[in-house]
């Protein structure tokens, strides 16, 4: 302020003066903060935030301690318009935080050594986590409320140099001078020895993809993996790099990036094999730093953008590529933000409400077309604690559920008939008996899980880290275990899958020092290696694919089946899929290609098998909301299928070759109907629902789904059985068991099929199938079946069906040719019956089928190579 001439001091530099008000004017929208009230240190004691369409009132308290000079640690945040104490936090005499409150509910306590540093953290339940022996601001030690322990290694400059985990496992790190992470020894004598990963940061004194002499480079490597990125003076990562040290030339990927004054991405590449990188993605700002125009580089002759604009009234309408319009509008207080939406104007008519309330919470979601003439509202009620209590929708009535003191979860119930919106109706729904419990270990991990009829009850273990051990789950009074082992890297290294009353599958991992995937064993005994690249990406599945080559951006570009066909992938500019063929030699069995909309929908397909004569081109449109409105192939005819759709995305109409059908559906949206010329017409197919939203019948087969909406009975069919994830693994009838196991992502590894005679492995290359491995069952194999029809005149195909007991049928072949013949099995009476089908969907029954069983000779295992869509 400068010398005052008065010889007093200058009274404004003694005088508080705190913000009274701000307010922030955006297209013409004013937004407000005004303090209502202070206290004697000037601190706000009550603030509004306020829009011309939402305000919110909050009152804060503080906690001060002038004998220990402590100001201005906060309280109590309280919302004045509902009253509720968002959050609350007391403290002990040294004024440390010691319990700490959300809306009521307390979340922790905490305890402190004599020097300050946490000594426990307890959850809501009690459970009590220790940290101890302190060392330059870092626990070197952390025990769980189960007693399990991790164990850290601390050096005088404060740097983690060792980490022991639950089990025991330690993985050892190193630093350079400036205390950056520079190595990783991962733990020793473990099922491999584990390429180090070294990290080195440096300046480089040469000029390098375009960079001056005297940048900065970080180059990670483990084994033959390298990443290195290149960045420039503000240490931006203008490109990174990617390679196998062993095989560069053919696994280099490339990205290049660029920023604005501000540090925003405005151009980031496609992945590419050089550094000669100029099309990607493009984005443009405006000069408040809101997003205003993505740009990507494409095959369609130009750039393909999304624009956004910034409308009056807090609002922003996105254009799409395909030039469809959204706009939406935003809860909203003291500034503008574009966070929360509270409604949105899709395209093709359709709105979106979102009603939310003062702490952004949605308490209703509202689906309508302009006039509220279609529309469907899912509500949802909190608790006290502002916790969700129950969701309220039309298909599947109410769900409930209830908590405990540390927040988890610990019963629901769904399908019930309470439609208020106001109240949790918790005790009706405790006692409803539909009433799902669950229980937690001390570490809050889900312990066991209890359904009302017992069916899909689970219990869980664990391995001392946490990683799940074992999922034991009741499938009609029969167990069904999931077992897991890992490495000290916990990576999987084994999962089983066993029937308490029946077998158990194993299926094994093994991986490359880098920690990449190498083999998986089956349960059949057949291993296939996937001979990874320092990458991690497989170059072979066994025999079945091998000489595997990818783009840059990952997508598998060529391999060879094990049959000799070639597997070839070509990408477009936006490096999507452009062609995919399977060939051997001059011979195309299949070899499709592909245009997009701007959006990336396919909007067509270009047949180019030899000899089919692009037999199956066919185009698609969209509608402004991507979805599918119209396909057209010459398999059917010179007339395209439509497809019409409501604003709540029902499918509500199909004109096909051979139909005209309409999709009907009750005051529940639940779809009842499909029926001919309109919903007034003829009954195609009618169904119905439990109250869980299910399906419980179509056109008289019943279906029976479980408390945990798993289908358990197909009524007269099958039953089946599910393991710990969900995933069914046995469905059993008369005519024989089919079993299968999944493995942890969820992909189908192995199958045994009894009404087929065989097992089958499941072989997959980047998480796609390109082999079945068949193998005849190991028991006592007699016979075969042989099946003969005369051909159907405009036939395409042929589906047989088995019977055992002439009631229940299953489909064993559909395709071509116009003979089966079974695996070999023990003798039986077997029936069979056939249908012959035409391209447009046509089938007819074939009524000239004969059949004979024969001694089986040469019994030995068999293993065929299914080429798909080949």
């Amino acid at each position: 302020m400068g010398q005052s001439l008065l010889g007093i001091p200058n009274p404004l530099t003694n005088v508080l003066r705190p913000l009274r008000s701000k307010t922030v004017v955006q297209d013409g929208t004013s937004y407000t903060w005004t303090a209502n009230s202070f206290d004697a240190f000037a601190r706000t004691l009550s603030v509004t935030r306020a829009s011309p369409w939402y305000s919110r009132t909050d009152a804060t308290e503080y906690y001060d301690d002038l004998g220990k000079w402590i100001i201005g640690q906060r309280a109590r945040s309280t919302n004045t318009d509902t009253g509720l104490v968002e959050s609350q936090t007391s403290y002990d005499t040294n004024a440390m935080p010691s319990q700490r409150w959300s809306f009521g509910k307390l979340r922790l306590t905490l305890g402190y050594n004599g020097d300050g540093t946490l000594a426990t953290v307890k959850d809501g339940n009690n459970n009590t986590t220790t940290v101890s022996s302190w060392k330059r601001g870092v626990p070197q030690s952390i025990r769980y409320p189960d007693g399990t322990t991790d164990a850290a290694t601390v050096n005088d400059s404060g740097w983690i140099t060792a980490t022991t985990d639950e089990n025991g496992y330690t993985t050892n790190y190193g630093y350079d001078a400036m205390g950056r992470l520079g190595s990783i020894a991962y733990p020793a004598n473990d099922t491999v020895a584990w390429a180090s990963t070294t990290q080195a940061f440096e300046q480089v004194g040469t000029s390098e993809y375009g960079l001056a002499a005297g940048h900065w480079r970080q180059t990670v490597a483990t084994g033959n993996a390298r990443k290195v990125t290149y960045f420039d003076a503000l240490w931006q990562p203008m490109l990174t790099r990617e390679f196998d040290a062993g095989n560069e030339a053919a696994t280099q990927r490339l990205q290049r990036f660029a920023y604005d004054q501000d540090g925003r991405t405005t151009f980031a590449s496609y992945p590419g094999a050089s550094d000669a990188l100029t099309s990607g993605t493009w984005t443009n700002y405006d000069a408040l730093g809101r997003k205003t125009s993505v740009s990507q580089d494409s095959e369609q002759g130009g750039a393909l953008i999304t624009l956004t604009e910034y409308l009056a009234g807090n609002q922003t309408r996105v254009t799409d590529p395909r030039g469809n319009k959204t706009v939406t509008g935003y809860q909203v207080f003291d500034q503008p933000d574009y966070t929360t939406p509270v409604w949105i104007q899709h395209p093709e008519g359709a709105y979106t409400d979102i009603n939310r309330d003062i702490f952004g919470k949605p308490l209703s979601i509202r689906r309508r077309d302009v006039n509220s003439t279609v529309s469907v509202t899912r509500s949802y009620v909190y608790d006290g604690y502002q916790q969700l209590c129950k969701t309220v929708e039309p298909e599947t009535g109410a769900t409930a559920n209830g908590y405990d003191a540390a927040g988890n979860l610990v019963w629901s119930a769904a399908g019930l008939s309470l439609p208020s919106t106001s109240s949790c109706d918790a005790d009706t729904a405790f006692a409803s008996g539909r009433r799902v419990d669950r229980s937690y270990d001390v570490r809050n991990r889900i312990k066991a899980l209890s359904f009302p009829d017992g069916n899909g009850n689970q219990a869980w273990s664990y391995w001392p880290d946490g990683a799940v051990k074992q999922i034991t789950t009741t499938n009609n009074g029969v167990a069904t275990y999931n077992s897991y082992a890992y490495n000290k890297r916990r990576l999987l290294i084994a999962e089983s899958q066993g029937q308490a009353d029946g077998e158990t599958w194993a299926l094994g991992y093994a991986y490359d020092a880098n920690g990449h995937l190498a083999a998986h064993r089956y349960p059949s005994g057949q291993t296939v290696d996937y001979a990874p690249n320092a990458l991690g990406q497989p170059t072979q599945a066994g025999s079945y694919a091998t000489s595997v080559s990818y783009y840059p951006n990952g997508a598998i570009k060529q391999f060879t089946y094990g049959n000799g066909i070639v597997h070839t992938m070509t990408q477009n500019a936006r490096q999507l899929p452009d062609t995919s063929q399977d060939a051997y030699g001059g011979t195309a069995f299949l070899s499709d290609g592909y245009d997009y909309d701007a959006n990336g929908n396919v909007a067509a397909i270009s047949d180019g098998a030899t000899g089919r004569g692009g037999r199956g081109n066919r185009d698609m449109t969209y509608d402004g909301l991507d979805r599918l409105i119209s396909t057209k192939s010459a398999m059917f005819g010179s007339t395209p299928a439509s497809y019409s759709y409501d604003v709540l995305d029902n499918l509500t109409h199909v004109v096909a070759p051979g139909r005209d059908q309409y999709y009907c559906y009750d005051a529940n949206w639940q779809l009842t109907n499909v029926k001919t010329s309109s919903c007034g017409g003829s009954t195609v197919i009618g169904m119905s629902y439990d109250p869980q939203g299910n399906l419980s019948n179509k056109n008289g087969q019943a279906f029976v789904f479980d408390y945990g909406n798993r289908l358990r009975q197909a009524t007269g069919k099958e039953t089946y059985r599910y393991d710990g994830n969900g995933r069914r693994t046995l469905a059993l009838q008369s005519a024989g068991n089919i079993g299968s196991l999944y493995d942890q992502s969820g992909a189908l590894r192995f199958q045994k099929n009894q009404r087929q005679s065989k097992s089958t492995d499941y072989i997959l290359l980047s998480g796609s199938l390109v082999a079945e491995a068949d193998w005849p069952l190991g028991q006592t194999l007699s016979v075969k079946d042989y099946v003969n029809w005369n051909a159907v005149s405009g036939a395409t195909r042929y589906v047989v069906e088995e019977s055992v007991d002439g009631v229940t049928w299953t489909s064993v072949y559909d395709g071509s040719q116009g003979n089966w013949t079974s695996l070999a099995r023990p003798a039986g009476t077997y029936s069979y019956r056939v249908t012959a089908c035409t391209a447009d969907g046509n089938c007819t029954a074939v009524s000239n089928v004969t059949h004979d069983q024969r001694p089986a000779v040469d019994i030995v295992p068999l293993l065929y190579q299914l080429l798909l869509n080949g």
